[in-house]
């Protein structure tokens, strides 16, 4: 699941999906950015094995700043910014200037570069592997301050405290009709906390929400069990097409294992169309079959009984022209010797 944050000082992002409005989005974002001030950063460090938030600490950094932030003590956090600068976005169709700000976060002996534009909150995951950090996960929130977009989760850490905020702080990114956060970010931040205070939040999102509000609350809930969350996700897999179904893929073989991620995952196999990201024509991407993970994870998480209802179809899928092309004899291998 890849985060929001783009590793490096990037020139040109590329966005594939969503074109039709982007350069319109792109002049008012910029609009946006003249009342910005600064970025307000919080971090909660969380226990591996408890889920438990072991600390928090927050701080304000501007363009050009260094600050150094201590969840826990003897664990640092550090983040220094650049200069803003006008960065070319292009959507393939239309070039456009955006402001971003260039940025260095330093964990222990870890270091991520990379920038971030000035109106949108966004999140950053540490996976702790140093000696001192190596039984905490962190979280890193980071909010610009002065659009007026983000008034709204400034007024609720002062509501709540700035301490108890993280998932306040995530579901109203996630309830924006433009949200900043992409459902890996969600599953993420899930994944860390292992439950949720808020399912309700999220049942009320599954019903009420948009169609991409939809999908992320399907998703978070799914991830922490819920029924209702994990048939509607599944049915998303299904019923989605392009490259939001190759993503969706990606995500389903990382969910809880259940009767109804099976199911799905045999329909998916079986299917008649490939799991390949589609580009651009003259844009590279370097991509693997997700077939090839749905076999995995059939392999991994599931019992040969678990297997048998669905056994004639996945064999003679294994045995067709696509079957032999993309991992049909490690699902003959698996349903002969599980």
């Amino acid at each position: 699941m890849q985060s929001l944050m783009c590793l490096g000082l990037i020139a040109v992002m590329t966005m594939v999906s969503g074109c039709g409005s982007a350069a319109s989005e792109a002049k008012a974002t910029a609009e946006k950015a003249d009342s910005y001030r600064h970025h307000l950063f919080l971090v909660w460090s969380i226990d591996k094995t408890t889920h438990a938030v072991k600390g928090f600490d927050e701080g304000i950094i501007a363009p050009s700043q260094e600050i150094a932030l201590n969840p826990v003590a003897d664990y640092a956090v550090n983040i220094r910014t650049g200069a803003i600068e006008d960065v070319t976005v292009t959507d393939f169709k239309t070039e456009w200037q955006e402001k971003r700000l260039p940025y260095t976060i330093s964990f222990a002996t870890t270091r991520m570069e990379g920038s971030h534009d000035l109106v949108e909150p966004f999140l950053h995951f540490e996976y702790g592997t140093t000696k001192k950090a190596k039984n905490l996960d962190s979280i890193l929130i980071g909010i610009p301050v002065g659009p007026s977009g983000t008034k709204t989760y400034l007024s609720e850490i002062d509501r709540v405290g700035a301490a108890d905020a993280l998932e306040d702080l995530v579901l109203m990114a996630a309830a924006e009709r433009e949200s900043p956060l992409d459902l890996g970010d969600l599953l993420q931040t899930y994944n860390l906390l292992g439950s949720s205070k808020k399912l309700n939040r999220w049942k009320d999102l599954l019903k009420k929400g948009t169609p991409k509000q939809r999908l992320d609350a399907a998703g978070v809930l799914m991830s922490l069990g819920d029924a209702e969350g994990r048939r509607t996700f599944c049915k998303f897999c299904l019923e989605t097409k392009g490259n939001l179904q190759v993503d969706l893929v990606d995500i389903l073989v990382q969910m809880p294992a259940s009767d109804e991620a099976l199911s799905t995952m045999v329909k998916l196999l079986v299917l008649p169309r490939l799991y390949l990201t589609q580009a651009p024509d003259g844009v590279g991407v370097a991509d693997i079959e997700r077939r090839y993970g749905l076999i995995r994870a059939l392999s991994e998480d599931y019992s040969r009984g678990a297997l048998k209802p669905y056994a004639t179809e996945l064999l003679q899928w294994a045995k067709s022209e696509m079957g032999q092309k993309y991992g049909g004899d490690e699902l003959l291998k698996l349903l002969d010797d599980k």
